[in-house]
């Protein structure tokens, strides 16, 4: 890996540091993958579209026609003989057979037999090797490794542009509270960059590199399952909404980040499901009194402005927290009220944020019959950035319970790092816990 540092004295050039120390894959000590699949990109004849779909149905594999004129196809390794790889290719470099328009020739010809399909003039003929490694470590000293040069894997699932950009959005923030001088311990917050990440990097290496072999298998039982079982799970409404979570990084948690901070009702729910009966419900219920713990990604919702604006009457709650580079301190208020001499809370919302205006933004939802005009005649009497849900949609999601309150300090990279009841906020678990954590403006 290659380390990229700016000057800003020269105008943003950059200077390349190729020697990263002890940084290694040592770790990816796994049997050496074949290649999956070789690609190639040809010229056909339009007329011969009924040729082309019949290709379609019987290679079981990628076949894709993105112009009338060219065609992509993609073939198990195993098609390809004489084609070798290596896992470590940046260890071991392997000589590879260079493929030829006779070797996809052979291929159509076996796949859409008796169909005659001629092939000719190709545009481009590639091959393409999958690479399967996670480095030994996220972090050395002031040296960190992120997205390609972190973790490299197979295509499948398409995670491997999400996975980098999930990295660089969980390191820059710290990054920035760490220069800027905005946390009590430096090296714990750049420590947890790799604590959260590298689990997650490895479960993606893992999970590829078993759909590839799942694909890619000629075994006629995995063959039968990819025809018949597999597609039974794939058309269920839970596995797509675990899929989609994953695939757009949503259902990634850190649930093991040294940044959490475990109230007591977070730690009871723990206990919980360290039971059997406990864990097994777990698989299918979530109780609406379990608050959400810290390491879980915070969920979008629909708000409501409590004075309307024209044009801007509604909102997601993503729309809130856009932008912003603290963290920001949420309190679900559910009826009970939003000033703080309605609601002592409130109060306590508006101390924090004082002591903390660089580092935290607060943010009140309540209901939209929990609030009246005259809460906001005095502008120090309420939090600037006040909602109301006409439904408690959020409220139930987030597990705060009808009645009660509920903080929660979502990180700027939209996880959370703490979340408490009233009861615990007012026993002091949230000045504890950002003593421990953030710098107060005044010592910034």
């Amino acid at each position: 890996p290659c380390v990229f540092i700016p000057f800003e004295d020269r105008g943003g050039q950059f200077r390349i540091v190729a020697n990263l120390g002890d940084f290694g894959y040592d770790k990816s000590a796994k049997k050496p993958r074949r290649p999956f699949m070789w690609l190639s990109r040809m010229h056909l004849d339009p007329t011969q579209s009924k040729q082309i779909q019949m290709l379609v149905i019987t290679t079981l594999h990628i076949l894709h026609q993105t112009h009338k004129p060219s065609l992509h196809i993609c073939s198990t390794s195993s098609e390809t003989s004489g084609i070798q790889d290596e896992r470590h290719q940046h260890i071991a470099p392997v000589q590879r057979k260079e493929l030829t328009l006779e070797d996809v020739q052979a291929l159509v010809n076996r796949r859409t037999a008796p169909v005659k399909i001629s092939i000719s003039n190709p545009s481009w003929i590639t091959t393409f090797h999958i690479n399967e490694r996670m480095v030994n470590g996220l972090r050395r000293g002031r040296a960190f490794v992120a997205g390609d040069a972190a973790h490299c894997h197979s295509p499948v699932g398409g995670q491997g542009l999400n996975t980098g950009v999930q990295d660089a959005h969980n390191l820059g923030w710290k990054l920035a509270f760490a220069v800027q001088g905005k946390v009590r311990d430096v090296d714990l917050l750049l420590d947890s960059y790799n604590a959260e990440r590298e689990p997650i990097g490895n479960s993606v290496v893992n999970a590829t590199s078993y759909l590839t072999r799942i694909i890619s298998q000629q075994n006629y039982l995995v063959y039968l399952a990819r025809l018949y079982i597999i597609p039974y799970f794939v058309r269920t409404e839970r596995f797509q909404k675990e899929m989609r979570a994953r695939a757009m990084g949503t259902g990634i948690g850190y649930p093991d980040s040294p940044l959490n901070h475990p109230t007591p009702s977070i730690l009871r729910q723990k206990r919980r499901r360290q039971g059997w009966l406990g864990w097994f419900l777990s698989l299918f219920l979530r109780k609406p009194s379990c608050l959400i713990e810290p390491g879980e990604h915070l969920h979008d919702g629909t708000l409501k402005m409590p004075r309307f604006r024209p044009g801007h009457a509604t909102l997601m709650l993503y729309d809130v927290i856009r932008g912003t580079t603290t963290h920001t301190l949420f309190l679900f208020s559910s009826g009970n009220g939003v000033t703080q001499e309605s609601n002592a809370l409130v109060g306590k919302v508006l101390d924090v944020s004082r002591r903390y205006r660089k580092t935290i933004t607060p943010v009140v939802i309540s209901f939209v019959n929990g609030i009246s005009q005259g809460d906001f005649d005095d502008a120090g009497n309420y939090v600037e950035r006040t909602f109301v849900e006409t439904h408690p949609v959020l409220h139930n999601l987030f597990g705060v319970k009808k009645g009660s309150q509920a903080i929660l300090l979502v990180r700027p990279d939209i996880y959370i790092a703490f979340s408490a009841t009233a009861e615990e906020v007012e026993g002091g678990e949230l000045d504890k816990f950002l003593e421990g954590y953030l710098v107060e403006d005044a010592n910034i």
